[in-house]
C-alpha cells in the first residue's frame, strides 16, 4: 500500500498519546486506550502502508490484536460518535503535521522525530523518577521509625546473652525493607512469627 500520509508512525503515536492523554503502548484496557490503539492500528495500516507485522511490533503486540483493531476502527466509526471525533480529530491533527513534513528536509525530518522521540523518554523518566523519590520516603520513613527502637534500646540494661537475638531481629528486619524496596511483593515474616503463621 503506498504512503498517503508522510509522518512516522512514533508522530503518530505520539499525536495520538497527547489528544487522548493516554499511552497506547500501556496494556490498560481502559475505553481511551483501547480505541487509541484501535486508531494507530487502523492508520498505520491504511495511511503509513506499514504491514501488520510491523505495526504490531512497535505495539509490542501479536497481528491479530492489528488486525482485530483495524476492524473495529471501521465498526465504531459507523456507530460512535465519541470514537468518530477522535478519530477525525486525530486524522486531522495528522494531515497536519503531514503538509509540515512536505516543506522539511530530510535531516529537519529526521531531527524532529527524535526530539519527539527524546520527549516521550523524558516524560518516561520522569514518572520513574517520581516513584522512586516516593519508594525513597517510605523507605527512610521506616530506617526513622527503626531508630527510634535503637534508641529505646539503648536505654535498657541488656545483658550478653540476650544481644544476639536481638541484633538477628534488627538485621532481618533491615534486609525485610531492602525486599520491600526492590518491589518484592511476596510475603515477609519476622523470625518471632515462627513457622505456626506460614500457609
Amino acid at each position: 500500500m503506498t504512503n498517503i500520509l508522510n509522518i512516522s508512525n512514533t508522530t503518530l503515536r505520539n499525536i495520538i498519546n497527547k489528544k487522548l492523554k493516554i499511552n497506547i503502548q500501556d496494556k490498560k484496557r481502559d475505553r481511551d486506550y483501547a480505541e487509541g490503539r484501535f486508531i494507530y492500528s487502523y492508520i498505520c495500516s491504511n495511511y503509513l502502508g506499514m504491514r501488520q507485522v510491523e505495526i504490531a511490533r512497535t505495539m509490542k503486540r501479536n497481528h491479530a490484536t492489528i488486525i482485530h483493531g483495524v476492524k473495529r476502527t471501521v465498526e465504531l466509526y459507523e456507530i460512535d460518535r465519541q470514537f468518530k471525533k477522535k478519530y477525525d480529530d486525530i486524522m486531522s491533527i495528522a494531515k497536519k503535521m503531514n503538509t509540515m513534513s512536505t516543506l522539511e528536509t530530510k535531516e529537519e525530518s529526521e531531527r524532529r522525530q527524535d526530539l519527539e522521540i527524546s520527549h516521550v523518554e523524558l516524560s518516561n523518566l520522569r514518572k520513574e523518577v517520581k516513584e522512586l523519590k516516593k519508594m525513597n520516603a517510605n523507605l527512610e520513613d521506616r530506617l526513622y521509625k527503626v531508630s527510634e527502637m535503637a534508641a529505646l534500646f539503648s536505654d535498657f540494661d541488656i545483658k550478653e546473652h540476650h544481644v544476639e537475638p536481638i541484633r538477628e531481629k534488627i538485621d532481618l528486619y533491615f534486609k525485610s525493607l531492602e525486599w520491600k524496596g526492590s518491589g518484592y511483593d511476596g510475603t515477609i515474616y519476622n523470625s518471632h512469627e515462627g513457622l505456626s503463621n506460614i500457609h
